[in-house]
């Protein structure tokens, strides 16, 4: 094999220096851009360092001629497969929080159906069965994207062709003397796990109402939010309320909130009592959640009006934003911005986003922001159609919480953010 290493700079957003304690599996993705190359893949990643473009990266790139670009070292987390639902497979198999036992190798290819070249396909064999071989695994423990999240078509050759996933993961057995793999999952969407008892990690940059419930657990063990309060946006401010949390709690002290943290935290509380501002934010929090999943209702039922148009079949009315819902505002959002719909926001579709602003925002677009503030507990005060004084508001704290200028105004790299 024919590989190169071109590690990237040590940065919060794509190489956070986490150690990674036992590799339990390998996944597969693709990179999403075809005929790109590994390089420019990699570079891709090097740039999120400046936070404009959120998190991302895995340890391996595969060019398009079959070489390997490497990444990130092997023993350091990368982040790959994040997510706020994880399949009930990967949680029990993997972990709470999958990057932090896994390695990640993202394939070039040279279609939007995800084809690779027979180069690239024959060194991702070769790789993976160097990797199994390494760290005492067999082919069982190989992973595409969507097995792991159970909403992303990723590795989309793979996802749309199980028999080739298939045939291509017992080449790797063959190869590491393996018998006969699994046959590989299939994934339900109505399957996905959320459950409070496995906590995926929060860190500084979040948002939403596991956000919302940390911040009240903090301000009720006594550390205080001043600035900000229970405003469900995990900021500087509270990182520092964690990292205060963790040093008199004795544990790792990195600002990141997972189960230790939790189990931490939960521990401070039971020796204190409520106070009223903590039963204050429950209320408050309770009161957004139902105006929240009203919100989504009525968004749902919008998005609906341009199925047709859009192609996608009609959403439950559920006031649940899931994968279907995701869906449906990136193929409503390419039929307003007249570019292909194929539920895929690339970079076509990213170029063809308009400027939305108070005042200066046509009907049907406001309600698409409106619907996607709501996706991402973001209050707009209503589904109205009008971008007025809340909806810049509620954008501004959108903005806030991905670390983008914060200007009330929805162009192409926030729109980037709710997609």
């Amino acid at each position: 094999m024919n590989k190169k290493e071109m590690l990237i700079t040590p940065n919060t957003y794509s190489r956070p220096q986490r150690k990674i304690k036992k590799v339990k599996g390998i996944v597969w993705h693709w990179v999403a851009n075809p005929n790109s190359s590994a390089e420019a893949n990699r570079n891709y990643f090097e740039n999120r360092k400046h936070g404009n473009t959120g998190y991302g990266s895995a340890h391996y790139i595969i060019d398009l001629d079959g070489q390997i670009i490497q990444v990130l070292p092997e023993d350091e987390m990368g982040y790959h497969v994040g997510s706020y639902t994880y399949t009930k497979k990967a949680l029990t198999e993997l972990s709470s929080y999958p990057n932090n036992c896994t390695i990640g190798i993202e394939c070039t290819h040279v279609d939007s159906k995800g084809n690779m070249t027979d180069e690239t396909r024959q060194t991702l064999i070769d790789l993976t069965a160097s990797l199994l071989e390494k760290y005492d695994l067999s082919a069982d423990d190989i992973w595409l994207h969507q097995e792991v999240v159970g909403w992303k078509d990723c590795h989309r050759f793979y996802v749309n062709n199980p028999s080739e996933y298939k045939k291509d993961k017992q080449k790797v057995s063959d190869v590491v003397g393996g018998g006969k793999i699994k046959d590989p999952i299939k994934v339900s969407y109505d399957d996905l796990e959320t459950d409070e008892d496995f906590v995926n990690y929060l860190q500084n940059g979040d948002a939403g109402d596991k956000v919302g419930k940390l911040q009240e657990k903090l301000i009720k063990a006594g550390y205080k939010l001043p600035k900000y309060g229970v405003d469900k946006d995990f900021g500087d401010e509270t990182e520092k309320a964690v990292r205060a949390m963790q040093k008199d709690a004795g544990i790792t002290v990195d600002g990141l909130y997972g189960q230790d943290s939790g189990k931490a935290l939960n521990k401070m509380l039971d020796t204190k009592s409520p106070n009223t501002r903590t039963s204050l934010n429950a209320y408050n929090s309770k009161k957004y959640k139902l105006a929240s999943k009203a919100g989504l209702k009525e968004y749902q039922t919008f998005l609906n009006t341009f199925k047709d148009k859009a192609g996608f079949h009609s959403l439950a009315t559920d006031g649940i934003y899931g994968r279907k819902t995701r869906d449906a505002s990136i193929r409503v959002y390419q039929h307003l911005a007249r570019v292909s719909v194929d539920g895929i926001f690339g970079k076509n579709s990213k170029a063809a986003a308009p400027i939305l602003k108070q005042g200066k925002a046509d009907k049907n677009w406001t309600y698409l922001v409106q619907g996607l503030l709501y996706c991402h507990s973001r209050d707009p005060k209503g589904f109205d159609g009008i971008y007025g004084s809340n909806t810049t508001s509620a954008v501004k704290s959108f903005q806030r919480a991905k670390k983008i200028s914060i200007d009330g105004i929805v162009g192409k790299n926030t729109f980037d953010k709710f997609f």
